[in-house]
């Protein structure tokens, strides 16, 4: 299956010294505060259909969430935060027009009669796609220790997942967005608002928690795309 990619072109052209200032500059948490429990209790409730289908709006709702993540990651991964957005907006627009056709991800794929050009499917493939590296980079996150690599975690979790889907130059781009991103100890700070007082083992088990519900996500909607999407 092929389609526009989840980053765009016009962060190509980042060199070495347009990132160390990225870094300097960066400020973690300036986008709205993430809520983590938000997210899994929208991907739960999206989980509630007897078909073992997905349901939209609910999916919606945990991604705009997940969506402040992204921004958590610093200005220079703002183009993914736009791209997710507007993904999001045109399935909810979708739903808006038409709530009984576009209520589930499962109507919306087996409506579109198998072509990837229909009406919402562009946006469930791309959001999909990103979803599986987006839990699998928050639960290398959850298993890495304060002093590990948060940019060489990112780029090994890219590469197992979203990588497939993109040109040598996207790859190159995330490689080098990927310099940019702040430590783990930022990042969980971004994801609980503070240091838990609770400790690693609180930490790991809060985001391990989300990242089974949006990976039970993942395998739903990919087995629905296997169903009714042609090759």
């Amino acid at each position: 299956m092929s389609s526009e990619p989840m980053v765009k072109d016009e962060n190509l052209t980042e060199e070495d010294g347009e990132v160390e200032e990225e870094k300097k500059q960066m400020v973690v948490g300036k986008s709205p505060a993430f809520d983590i429990h938000s997210v899994e209790k929208h991907f739960r409730e999206s989980l509630q259909h007897p078909d073992d289908d997905v349901l939209l709006i609910q999916f919606i709702d945990a991604y705009s969430e997940l969506n402040r993540f992204i921004g958590c990651l610093g200005r220079i991964f703002h183009f993914v935060s736009k791209d997710i957005n507007e993904k999001t907006t045109a399935l909810t627009t979708l739903n808006k027009e038409d709530p009984e056709k576009f209520n589930t991800v499962g109507h919306i794929l087996r409506s579109s009669g198998g072509h990837h050009k229909a009406k919402g499917v562009f946006e469930i493939i791309c959001l999909h796609r990103a979803l599986e590296f987006i839990m699998d980079f928050m639960q290398a996150v959850a298993d890495a220790e304060n002093h590990d690599n948060i940019s060489h975690i990112c780029r090994t979790s890219y590469d197992r997942t979203l990588a497939k889907h993109h040109n040598w130059v996207i790859r190159k781009a995330v490689h080098v967005a990927s310099l940019t991103l702040p430590t783990r100890v930022d990042l969980i700070v971004s994801i609980h608002g503070k240091y838990p007082e609770q400790g690693e083992s609180f930490v790991r088990s809060t985001i391990s928690t989300v990242v089974e519900q949006g990976d039970t996500v993942h395998r739903r909607i990919h087995s629905i795309m296997k169903q009714h999407l042609k090759e």
